[in-house]
């Protein structure tokens, strides 16, 4: 398997996010899912993306390089 690029690892959690975003409030008033545990949940794959994000600054190259 070929290597997956940061830009298609940040796309896909940001999807991920978005889907999260929209199903939870549902889980929440099901029962499913409490709402701390998706807050929990959505700061744990905001915190991915923002790894993710910070990867690929340190990886472009600057202005003047």
């Amino acid at each position: 398997m070929s290597a997956i690029s940061i830009d298609d690892q940040i796309a896909c959690v940001l999807r991920e996010l978005r889907m999260r975003e929209s199903v939870y409030p549902r889980w929440i008033g099901t029962g499913k899912v409490t709402a701390e545990k998706s807050a929990h949940e959505l700061a744990c794959m905001r915190a991915v993306l923002d790894t993710l994000q910070a990867l690929k600054r340190e990886r472009e190259p600057g202005l003047f390089e």
